[in-house]
């Protein structure tokens, strides 16, 4: 990136929000978030540019993705391999024990 750390630390938070928003409260998100599509424009505000990798997710997987970051927070492995295979990650009959 050709902004200056400071910069790009501030708008961590911005960036953050704004995936989480597309992926979780629209259901419709970049999915192609590199440096080289993430500018800073001249009043130093986030700008994505290049939509031609883009995709739908549906409210079910919504609602399990939610989980999925609860459960990452929270630390909570267990969980986070349900969401997984919920969410078709993961096989079913995945084997749990080598994941753990």
């Amino acid at each position: 990136a050709r902004s200056p750390p400071e910069v790009i630390n501030r708008l961590i938070a911005t960036g953050v929000d704004c995936f989480i928003s597309q992926l979780l409260d629209v259901g419709f998100f970049h999915s192609d978030p590199h440096p080289g599509n993430l500018l800073v424009d001249a009043r130093g505000r986030l700008v994505l540019i290049d939509f031609g990798l883009c995709a739908e997710i549906a409210a079910f997987d919504t609602r399990h993705l939610t989980s999925a970051i609860v459960n990452l927070m929270r630390g909570d492995v267990e969980g986070l391999v349900d969401d997984a295979i919920t969410l078709r990650f993961l096989p079913p009959d995945v084997d749990r024990e080598a994941l753990l």
